[in-house]
Protein backbone atom coordinates (compact mmCIF):
# COMPACT_ATOMS: atom_id res chain seq x y z
CA UNK A 1 0.00 0.00 0.00
CA UNK A 2 2.83 2.41 0.77
CA UNK A 3 4.38 1.98 -2.43
CA UNK A 4 0.93 2.63 -4.32
CA UNK A 5 0.83 6.02 -2.43
CA UNK A 6 4.14 6.95 -2.83
CA UNK A 7 3.83 6.09 -6.64
CA UNK A 8 0.49 7.95 -6.87
CA UNK A 9 2.10 11.31 -5.54
CA UNK A 10 5.48 11.39 -7.76
CA UNK A 11 2.76 11.10 -11.02
CA UNK A 12 0.71 13.20 -9.35
CA UNK A 13 3.89 15.98 -8.39
CA UNK A 14 4.71 15.80 -12.01
CA UNK A 15 0.97 16.51 -12.89
CA UNK A 16 0.90 19.25 -10.81
CA UNK A 17 4.24 20.89 -12.27
CA UNK A 18 2.42 21.08 -15.36
CA UNK A 19 -0.72 22.44 -13.92
CA UNK A 20 1.18 24.87 -11.56
CA UNK A 21 0.39 26.19 -8.40
CA UNK A 22 -2.32 28.04 -8.42
CA UNK A 23 -4.40 25.43 -9.90
CA UNK A 24 -3.22 22.74 -7.99
CA UNK A 25 -3.76 24.52 -4.93
CA UNK A 26 -7.34 25.36 -6.12
CA UNK A 27 -8.00 21.63 -7.06
CA UNK A 28 -6.92 20.42 -3.86
CA UNK A 29 -8.91 23.25 -1.97
CA UNK A 30 -11.98 22.40 -4.26
CA UNK A 31 -11.25 18.71 -2.78
CA UNK A 32 -11.18 19.09 0.43
CA UNK A 33 -14.35 21.07 0.42
CA UNK A 34 -16.46 18.90 -1.91
CA UNK A 35 -14.92 16.32 0.49
CA UNK A 36 -16.22 18.07 4.05
CA UNK A 37 -19.47 18.34 2.24
CA UNK A 38 -19.54 15.09 1.56
CA UNK A 39 -18.90 14.11 4.87
CA UNK A 40 -21.66 15.69 6.17
CA UNK A 41 -24.05 13.91 3.54
CA UNK A 42 -22.72 10.72 3.39
CA UNK A 43 -23.74 8.95 6.85
CA UNK A 44 -27.12 10.16 6.94
CA UNK A 45 -27.71 8.86 3.50
CA UNK A 46 -26.05 5.46 3.52
CA UNK A 47 -27.81 4.53 6.40
CA UNK A 48 -31.12 5.27 5.22
CA UNK A 49 -30.54 3.79 2.39
CA UNK A 50 -28.66 0.64 2.34
CA UNK A 51 -27.97 -1.93 5.05
CA UNK A 52 -24.61 -3.87 5.76
CA UNK A 53 -21.84 -3.52 4.02
CA UNK A 54 -23.72 -1.54 1.32
CA UNK A 55 -23.21 1.41 3.87
CA UNK A 56 -19.43 1.79 3.57
CA UNK A 57 -19.28 1.52 -0.16
CA UNK A 58 -22.40 4.20 -0.31
CA UNK A 59 -20.60 6.43 2.35
CA UNK A 60 -17.13 6.37 1.15
CA UNK A 61 -18.83 6.47 -3.04
CA UNK A 62 -21.10 9.99 -1.50
CA UNK A 63 -17.68 11.68 -0.17
CA UNK A 64 -15.47 10.74 -2.59
CA UNK A 65 -18.32 12.05 -5.37
CA UNK A 66 -18.79 15.46 -3.58
CA UNK A 67 -14.74 15.95 -3.95
CA UNK A 68 -14.24 14.99 -7.27
CA UNK A 69 -17.23 17.40 -7.72
CA UNK A 70 -15.50 20.28 -5.89
CA UNK A 71 -12.23 19.64 -7.61
CA UNK A 72 -13.32 19.79 -11.34
CA UNK A 73 -15.61 22.79 -10.31
CA UNK A 74 -11.81 24.60 -8.54
CA UNK A 75 -10.08 23.22 -11.74
CA UNK A 76 -12.00 25.16 -14.20
CA UNK A 77 -11.96 28.63 -12.17
CA UNK A 78 -7.94 27.88 -11.72
CA UNK A 79 -7.22 27.54 -15.42
CA UNK A 80 -9.12 30.56 -16.32
CA UNK A 81 -7.42 32.40 -13.86
CA UNK A 82 -3.74 31.07 -15.31
CA UNK A 83 -4.12 31.83 -18.60
CA UNK A 84 -3.36 35.01 -17.74
CA UNK A 85 -0.16 34.32 -16.10
CA UNK A 86 2.42 35.39 -18.71
CA UNK A 87 5.29 36.70 -16.73
CA UNK A 88 8.09 33.42 -17.08
CA UNK A 89 9.56 33.74 -13.39
CA UNK A 90 6.16 33.67 -11.97
CA UNK A 91 5.58 30.41 -14.29
CA UNK A 92 8.56 28.50 -13.27
CA UNK A 93 7.76 28.87 -9.63
CA UNK A 94 3.87 28.44 -10.52
CA UNK A 95 5.18 25.25 -11.83
CA UNK A 96 7.01 24.14 -8.73
CA UNK A 97 4.77 24.67 -6.21
CA UNK A 98 1.99 22.82 -8.40
CA UNK A 99 4.20 19.77 -7.91
CA UNK A 100 4.83 19.74 -4.10
CA UNK A 101 1.21 20.84 -3.44
CA UNK A 102 -0.10 17.71 -5.45
CA UNK A 103 2.22 15.48 -3.72
CA UNK A 104 1.26 16.41 -0.23
CA UNK A 105 -2.37 16.83 -1.66
CA UNK A 106 -2.36 13.04 -2.76
CA UNK A 107 -0.87 11.80 0.99
CA UNK A 108 -3.51 13.90 2.76
CA UNK A 109 -6.23 12.20 -0.13
CA UNK A 110 -4.73 8.87 0.65
CA UNK A 111 -5.42 9.23 4.75
CA UNK A 112 -8.54 10.85 4.23
CA UNK A 113 -9.68 7.32 2.25
CA UNK A 114 -8.08 5.08 4.42
CA UNK A 115 -8.57 6.46 7.41
CA UNK A 116 -12.76 4.55 7.60
CA UNK A 117 -11.42 1.91 5.57
CA UNK A 118 -9.41 0.77 8.59
CA UNK A 119 -12.53 0.26 10.66
CA UNK A 120 -14.37 -1.48 7.42
CA UNK A 121 -15.65 -5.12 7.97
CA UNK A 122 -13.02 -5.82 5.22
CA UNK A 123 -10.19 -7.37 7.11
CA UNK A 124 -7.46 -7.44 4.36
CA UNK A 125 -8.25 -3.78 3.40
CA UNK A 126 -8.60 -2.64 7.19
CA UNK A 127 -5.09 -5.00 7.76
CA UNK A 128 -3.38 -3.14 5.26
CA UNK A 129 -4.47 0.42 6.32
CA UNK A 130 -3.46 -0.51 10.01
CA UNK A 131 -0.17 -1.49 9.10
CA UNK A 132 0.60 1.64 6.46
CA UNK A 133 3.70 3.58 7.65
CA UNK A 134 2.67 6.37 4.97
CA UNK A 135 -0.86 6.75 6.56
CA UNK A 136 0.02 6.65 10.12
CA UNK A 137 2.92 9.09 9.60
CA UNK A 138 0.37 11.73 7.96
CA UNK A 139 -2.47 10.97 10.57
CA UNK A 140 0.70 12.75 12.99
CA UNK A 141 0.20 15.43 11.55
CA UNK A 142 -3.25 16.06 11.20
CA UNK A 143 -5.43 18.15 13.27
CA UNK A 144 -7.64 16.66 16.28
CA UNK A 145 -10.72 18.78 14.57
CA UNK A 146 -9.85 17.01 10.96
CA UNK A 147 -10.31 13.90 12.72
CA UNK A 148 -13.89 14.68 14.22
CA UNK A 149 -15.22 15.40 11.21
CA UNK A 150 -14.31 11.87 10.41
CA UNK A 151 -16.21 10.60 13.34
CA UNK A 152 -19.79 10.37 11.65
CA UNK A 153 -17.99 8.45 8.69
CA UNK A 154 -15.98 5.89 10.87
CA UNK A 155 -19.24 4.88 12.95
CA UNK A 156 -20.77 4.01 9.61
CA UNK A 157 -18.42 1.94 8.18
CA UNK A 158 -17.25 0.25 11.79
CA UNK A 159 -17.46 -3.44 11.44
CA UNK A 160 -20.36 -4.28 13.42
CA UNK A 161 -20.89 -2.99 17.00
CA UNK A 162 -17.58 -3.43 18.53
CA UNK A 163 -15.85 -0.88 19.99
CA UNK A 164 -12.27 0.45 18.57
CA UNK A 165 -9.27 -1.67 21.05
CA UNK A 166 -6.31 0.61 20.42
CA UNK A 167 -7.22 2.71 18.83
CA UNK A 168 -8.62 3.71 14.42
CA UNK A 169 -5.05 2.94 12.78
CA UNK A 170 -3.33 0.50 15.39
CA UNK A 171 -2.62 -2.92 13.87
CA UNK A 172 -3.51 -6.08 16.17
CA UNK A 173 -0.17 -7.25 17.34
CA UNK A 174 -0.65 -9.88 19.33
CA UNK A 175 1.34 -14.34 19.64
CA UNK A 176 0.21 -17.06 17.88
CA UNK A 177 -1.46 -20.10 19.21
CA UNK A 178 -2.18 -23.15 18.24
CA UNK A 179 -5.79 -23.60 17.01
CA UNK A 180 -8.47 -24.07 19.65
CA UNK A 181 -10.29 -27.70 20.43
CA UNK A 182 -13.45 -27.65 18.24
CA UNK A 183 -14.65 -30.02 21.04
CA UNK A 184 -15.21 -27.99 23.37
CA UNK A 185 -17.90 -26.59 21.55
CA UNK A 186 -20.19 -29.56 23.05
CA UNK A 187 -18.63 -29.40 26.25
CA UNK A 188 -21.30 -30.43 29.31
CA UNK A 189 -20.60 -27.42 31.19
CA UNK A 190 -22.12 -25.24 28.08
CA UNK A 191 -25.81 -26.89 28.79
CA UNK A 192 -25.25 -26.43 32.80
CA UNK A 193 -24.53 -22.58 32.31
CA UNK A 194 -26.90 -22.22 29.38
CA UNK A 195 -29.82 -20.67 31.40
CA UNK A 196 -27.14 -18.07 32.59
CA UNK A 197 -26.48 -16.67 29.26
CA UNK A 198 -28.62 -14.19 27.68
CA UNK A 199 -29.63 -11.90 25.24
CA UNK A 200 -30.49 -8.50 25.49
CA UNK A 201 -32.29 -5.76 22.84
CA UNK A 202 -32.98 -2.59 23.04
CA UNK A 203 -33.85 0.61 20.37
CA UNK A 204 -31.61 3.71 20.36
CA UNK A 205 -33.73 6.69 19.94
CA UNK A 206 -30.52 9.19 19.53
CA UNK A 207 -29.58 7.23 16.35
CA UNK A 208 -32.80 5.40 15.70
CA UNK A 209 -30.86 1.71 15.83
CA UNK A 210 -32.17 -1.52 16.61
CA UNK A 211 -29.06 -2.32 19.20
CA UNK A 212 -28.42 -6.17 20.28
CA UNK A 213 -25.70 -8.05 22.49
CA UNK A 214 -25.64 -10.60 25.29
CA UNK A 215 -25.13 -11.36 28.72
CA UNK A 216 -25.06 -13.42 31.57
CA UNK A 217 -26.39 -13.68 35.10
CA UNK A 218 -24.16 -12.24 38.04
CA UNK A 219 -26.38 -11.75 40.63
CA UNK A 220 -30.12 -12.48 41.43
CA UNK A 221 -32.12 -10.45 39.22
CA UNK A 222 -28.65 -9.12 37.85
CA UNK A 223 -27.05 -9.05 34.35
CA UNK A 224 -23.79 -8.06 33.30
CA UNK A 225 -22.92 -6.92 29.63
CA UNK A 226 -21.36 -4.19 27.42
CA UNK A 227 -22.13 -0.50 27.97
CA UNK A 228 -21.36 -0.80 24.07
CA UNK A 229 -24.65 -2.99 23.97
CA UNK A 230 -27.02 -0.66 25.97
CA UNK A 231 -25.60 2.66 25.06
CA UNK A 232 -28.10 5.23 23.85
CA UNK A 233 -31.32 2.05 25.08
CA UNK A 234 -33.89 3.52 27.49
CA UNK A 235 -36.05 0.28 27.83
CA UNK A 236 -33.77 -2.52 27.19
CA UNK A 237 -35.06 -6.33 27.38
CA UNK A 238 -33.91 -9.42 28.61
CA UNK A 239 -34.38 -12.62 26.44
CA UNK A 240 -33.53 -15.77 28.81
CA UNK A 241 -34.89 -19.88 27.88
CA UNK A 242 -38.47 -18.85 30.06
CA UNK A 243 -39.23 -15.48 28.48
CA UNK A 244 -38.42 -11.99 27.59
CA UNK A 245 -38.20 -9.69 30.38
CA UNK A 246 -37.77 -6.14 31.21
CA UNK A 247 -34.66 -4.43 32.51
CA UNK A 248 -33.00 -1.18 33.36
CA UNK A 249 -29.56 -0.30 33.83
CA UNK A 250 -28.31 0.46 36.99
CA UNK A 251 -24.72 0.84 36.18
CA UNK A 252 -23.11 1.99 32.84
CA UNK A 253 -19.27 2.33 32.74
CA UNK A 254 -18.13 3.63 28.69
CA UNK A 255 -14.45 3.56 30.18
CA UNK A 256 -14.60 -0.10 31.03
CA UNK A 257 -17.38 -0.93 28.77
CA UNK A 258 -19.48 -2.43 31.30
CA UNK A 259 -22.85 -2.18 31.86
CA UNK A 260 -25.49 -4.20 34.96
CA UNK A 261 -29.34 -4.65 34.47
CA UNK A 262 -31.44 -4.95 36.95
CA UNK A 263 -33.99 -7.63 35.42
CA UNK A 264 -37.10 -8.18 38.04
CA UNK A 265 -38.41 -11.74 37.56
CA UNK A 266 -34.99 -13.19 36.58
CA UNK A 267 -34.38 -16.64 37.98
CA UNK A 268 -31.54 -18.07 36.22
CA UNK A 269 -28.54 -19.43 38.05
CA UNK A 270 -25.73 -16.57 38.74
CA UNK A 271 -22.35 -17.80 36.90
CA UNK A 272 -19.42 -17.60 38.82
CA UNK A 273 -15.99 -16.35 37.83
CA UNK A 274 -12.99 -18.03 37.96
CA UNK A 275 -10.85 -17.57 40.91
CA UNK A 276 -7.27 -18.00 38.95
CA UNK A 277 -6.27 -15.61 35.49
CA UNK A 278 -6.44 -17.84 32.43
CA UNK A 279 -2.67 -18.06 30.71
CA UNK A 280 -1.59 -17.90 27.50
CA UNK A 281 -2.57 -21.51 25.73
CA UNK A 282 -5.47 -22.26 27.95
CA UNK A 283 -8.91 -23.80 26.57
CA UNK A 284 -11.79 -21.18 26.97
CA UNK A 285 -15.37 -21.65 25.35
CA UNK A 286 -16.97 -18.58 23.54
CA UNK A 287 -21.16 -17.96 23.87
CA UNK A 288 -23.52 -15.61 23.26
CA UNK A 289 -25.97 -14.34 20.16
CA UNK A 290 -23.89 -13.24 17.30
CA UNK A 291 -25.46 -11.33 14.23
CA UNK A 292 -28.84 -11.33 16.56
CA UNK A 293 -29.28 -14.88 15.71
CA UNK A 294 -29.84 -18.28 18.05
CA UNK A 295 -27.33 -19.39 21.10
CA UNK A 296 -23.92 -19.95 19.67
CA UNK A 297 -20.91 -21.93 21.44
CA UNK A 298 -17.30 -21.46 19.85
CA UNK A 299 -14.20 -23.42 21.09
CA UNK A 300 -11.05 -20.63 22.04
CA UNK A 301 -7.74 -20.53 23.01
CA UNK A 302 -5.88 -17.60 25.55
CA UNK A 303 -3.62 -15.42 23.54
CA UNK A 304 -2.35 -13.62 26.12
CA UNK A 305 -3.81 -10.96 28.66
CA UNK A 306 -2.41 -7.80 28.97
CA UNK A 307 -2.89 -4.14 29.95
CA UNK A 308 -3.97 -2.31 26.16
CA UNK A 309 -4.19 1.59 26.47
CA UNK A 310 -7.33 2.18 24.00
CA UNK A 311 -10.33 4.64 23.10
CA UNK A 312 -13.13 4.36 25.50
CA UNK A 313 -16.42 3.50 23.66
CA UNK A 314 -17.17 7.39 22.32
CA UNK A 315 -13.71 7.59 21.73
CA UNK A 316 -13.50 10.64 23.94
CA UNK A 317 -10.40 9.84 26.27
CA UNK A 318 -7.83 7.22 26.77
CA UNK A 319 -7.82 4.18 29.38
CA UNK A 320 -6.33 1.23 29.80
CA UNK A 321 -7.71 -2.38 30.33
CA UNK A 322 -6.76 -5.88 31.30
CA UNK A 323 -7.90 -7.98 28.05
CA UNK A 324 -7.53 -11.22 27.26
CA UNK A 325 -6.72 -11.73 23.41
CA UNK A 326 -8.02 -14.94 22.04
CA UNK A 327 -8.27 -16.67 19.01
CA UNK A 328 -11.58 -17.67 18.07
CA UNK A 329 -14.46 -16.37 16.10
CA UNK A 330 -15.96 -13.56 17.72
CA UNK A 331 -19.15 -11.60 15.76
CA UNK A 332 -21.11 -8.64 16.35
CA UNK A 333 -23.60 -10.11 19.12
CA UNK A 334 -20.95 -11.91 21.15
CA UNK A 335 -20.03 -8.35 22.93
CA UNK A 336 -21.42 -9.20 26.26
CA UNK A 337 -21.24 -12.67 26.66
CA UNK A 338 -18.92 -14.79 29.13
CA UNK A 339 -15.81 -16.23 28.21
CA UNK A 340 -16.10 -19.43 30.17
CA UNK A 341 -13.53 -21.64 31.69
CA UNK A 342 -13.83 -25.39 30.81
CA UNK A 343 -15.23 -25.80 34.57
CA UNK A 344 -18.05 -24.03 33.99
CA UNK A 345 -16.81 -20.70 35.72
CA UNK A 346 -16.18 -17.36 33.87
CA UNK A 347 -12.92 -16.21 32.84
CA UNK A 348 -14.41 -12.53 31.64
CA UNK A 349 -16.55 -10.54 29.22
CA UNK A 350 -16.54 -10.76 25.56
CA UNK A 351 -16.40 -7.10 24.46
CA UNK A 352 -14.37 -6.65 20.88
CA UNK A 353 -13.09 -8.85 17.85
CA UNK A 354 -9.80 -7.42 15.61
CA UNK A 355 -11.08 -5.45 12.30
CA UNK A 356 -7.74 -6.77 10.90
CA UNK A 357 -7.65 -10.24 12.26
CA UNK A 358 -10.59 -12.51 11.96
CA UNK A 359 -9.07 -14.86 14.50
CA UNK A 360 -8.41 -12.68 17.10
CA UNK A 361 -11.44 -11.28 20.00
CA UNK A 362 -10.94 -9.28 23.05
CA UNK A 363 -12.28 -9.80 26.54
CA UNK A 364 -12.35 -8.04 29.60
CA UNK A 365 -10.65 -9.98 32.42
CA UNK A 366 -12.78 -10.65 35.49
CA UNK A 367 -9.98 -8.41 37.82
CA UNK A 368 -10.71 -6.06 35.09
CA UNK A 369 -14.70 -5.79 35.66
CA UNK A 370 -15.12 -6.68 39.37
CA UNK A 371 -15.53 -3.00 40.86
CA UNK A 372 -17.92 -2.54 38.20
CA UNK A 373 -19.53 -5.56 39.21
CA UNK A 374 -20.01 -5.15 43.07
CA UNK A 375 -21.23 -1.51 42.59
CA UNK A 376 -23.60 -2.85 39.98
CA UNK A 377 -24.97 -5.80 42.12
CA UNK A 378 -25.67 -3.04 45.04
CA UNK A 379 -26.92 -0.30 42.74
CA UNK A 380 -30.94 0.06 42.87
CA UNK A 381 -31.39 3.06 40.85
CA UNK A 382 -31.48 3.58 37.26
CA UNK A 383 -28.92 4.90 35.56
CA UNK A 384 -28.26 7.10 31.62
CA UNK A 385 -26.99 5.70 28.89
CA UNK A 386 -25.43 8.18 27.23
CA UNK A 387 -26.06 7.99 23.35
CA UNK A 388 -25.45 5.42 20.83
CA UNK A 389 -22.09 6.96 19.08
Amino acid sequence: MDLLIVGLALLFAVNGFRQGLLVSALSFVGFLGGAALGLQIASPIATRLVVGTGQVVLAVAVVMFCAMLGQVLAVYLGNAVRQRLTWRPARVADSAGGAVTSFLAVLLVAWMVATPLASAPFPGLASAVRRSAVIHAVDGTVPASVRDLYQSLRQTVRSGDFPEVFGPLSPTQVPDVPAPDPRLASSPVVSADRPSVVKIVGVAPSCSRRIEGSGFVIAAGRVLTNAHVVAGVRRPTVQTTRGTLDAVVVLYDPDTDIAVLDVPGLTARPLRFATRQAKAGQDAIITGFPQDGPFFVGPARVRTVENIRGPNIYSTKTVVREVYAIRGTVRSGNSGGPLLATDGTVYGVIFAAALDDPQTGFVLTADQVDSDVRIGIAANRQVSTGSCD
